[in-house]
């Protein structure tokens, strides 16, 4: 996938979502959140890495990203 497929792909995800969870590394719990909070990050991260000279590592985050927001059945987003 490329960089724009793969952003396509994770907006999808967070806006799809019912309710999202993100995972907590210290606690191993994973705690309730909204989607304009991680849309927010999303976004101002991928603004801020999209510049030339950056793309190899824009599109190891955005796989990275992609793979870690998994969408459940329910409607659940589980972030880890």
């Amino acid at each position: 996938m490329n960089k724009q497929e793969l952003r396509k792909t994770i907006l999808d995800k967070i806006n799809k979502a019912k309710n999202v969870y993100v995972h907590n590394g210290f606690s191993e719990f994973y705690f309730k959140t909204n989607k304009s909070d991680l849309l927010y990050y999303f976004r101002k991260t991928y603004k801020g890495a999209n510049c030339e000279g950056n793309q190899l590592n824009l599109l190891e985050w955005l796989k990275d990203f992609n793979d870690r927001a998994s969408l459940k059945d329910d409607g659940d987003l589980m972030f880890d």
